[in-house]
């Protein structure tokens, strides 16, 4: 078969995290009455934080623990598989790299000719993003990415099965066969319990910090952070604390974002559940993540996004990354204070 499509097309939602727009584009295409809000707190994404140490690098939003992720998402009913391939992949005239995609095309093909149902896969538009795939035409996958958001001056175009940018390496999310779904007492204290794990940082990642203690991390990293003059600087640099403008602004666009949604999932279960004796701790722990988001976005407000932007010491000089290490340093302790709060609500929840 050279060319399909599915019936129901997945339009990519808009957001920084573009793992939770992938999800919920997909579970919107086959039925699923959801919004970015119940993805990212079931999933429990939107608690992660996350920032590598001693650098300011974009790898931190998506160096996560996807597999728990993942169940969250079982818990709109679909069995969700996930696959990583290893090594890295990159456009390459390596006959090596040319089969892996070649097999990896294969893959994607007949899982969406199999199920009739979208796929979500990594490294789409030719940028390290997750995106989603509704079929192919002829040795193009058929996407639908950010670059199909109103925002943007770019179109979605097929994508050659050659032209993925997958520096993690090559991966797959498949929503398989359709499961039973608690009731939404059990669903929601689950991701809760979910949401309370990623939110400490439990799984901790070499290279990485998770977690409130991200905060202290990230913002010594601006304090201390050297800005190299030049390419070859930047070599002569390597074992340093080193800042990249990029990743910082990313970084803090999918932090910003990633507390307002668990501010809102939090405010949701807490109307849902009003009246419960837990419900008044749900409250409270939004209005932290509420009050820890309103931090990054003064944040966002002094570093706002770029992809070409570097550290020009007049446009960003030192008194803004010592004054972004003091919004970074305010945010946390109300991440600090939502998570006893989840707690608390946990131990009243029968």
């Amino acid at each position: 078969m050279k060319n399909f499509e599915v019936e129901n097309k997945a339009d990519f939602v808009a957001s920084w995290i573009t793992y939770l727009a992938t999800a919920t584009g997909i579970l919107k295409s086959i039925g699923k009455d959801v919004d970015l809000v119940d993805v990212a707190g079931y999933s429990a994404y939107a608690f992660h934080l996350n920032t590598s140490k001693g650098e300011t690098c974009p790898s931190a939003p998506t160096v996560a623990p996807f597999s728990r992720f993942a169940e969250g998402l079982e818990t709109f009913g679909w069995k969700v598989e996930q696959s990583w391939e290893g090594p890295a992949y990159n456009p390459s005239d390596d006959e090596k790299q040319i089969e892996r995609a070649k097999n990896y095309f294969k893959e994607v093909k007949d899982t969406i000719t199999q199920t009739g149902r979208p796929v979500g896969i990594w490294g789409v538009p030719n940028v390290p993003e997750f995106g989603i795939v509704n079929g192919f035409d002829d040795d193009k996958y058929v996407v639908s990415t950010f670059r199909s958001l109103p925002s943007m001056p770019l179109n979605d175009e097929p994508i050659s099965y050659l032209n993925l940018h997958a520096p993690g390496g090559l991966f797959k999310m498949v929503f398989r066969d359709p499961l039973d779904i608690n009731d939404d007492s059990v669903r929601d204290k689950e991701a809760i319990t979910r949401g309370l794990e990623i939110a400490k940082g439990a799984e901790q990642i070499e290279g990485y910090v998770s977690g409130p203690d991200s905060f202290d991390e990230w913002a010594l990293t601006l304090e201390m952070g050297i800005v190299p003059d030049s390419e070859k600087e930047s070599e002569e640099l390597k074992g340093n604390t080193q800042l990249n403008y990029h990743g910082n602004s990313y970084v803090a666009a999918c932090t910003q974002e990633g507390l307002d949604l668990a501010a809102a999932f939090l405010e949701r279960l807490a109307e849902r559940h009003k009246g419960q004796s837990f419900a008044k701790k749900l409250t409270q722990a939004s209005e932290n993540y509420k009050q820890a988001a309103a931090f990054m976005k003064e944040y966002t407000e002094l570093f706002p996004f770029s992809l070409d932007k570097n550290w020009n010491p007049d446009e960003f000089p030192d008194g803004k990354r010592y004054q972004g290490a003091r919004f970074l340093r305010k945010a946390k302790p109300h991440v600090e204070s939502a998570i006893k709060q989840m707690e608390d609500a946990l131990k009243k929840w029968k």
